[in-house]
């Protein structure tokens, strides 16, 4: 049970940096087309 809850946290967090990422590379994307 342990171990299952320390994945679904752990994917959680690889998810919201995934995120956050893509965001950051959307803004750059944009950012010189505009």
């Amino acid at each position: 049970m342990n171990g299952g809850v320390q994945k679904v946290g752990t994917d959680t967090r690889s998810g919201l940096i995934c995120q956050k990422w893509l965001n950051t590379l959307n803004n750059f994307i944009k950012g010189p087309v505009e």
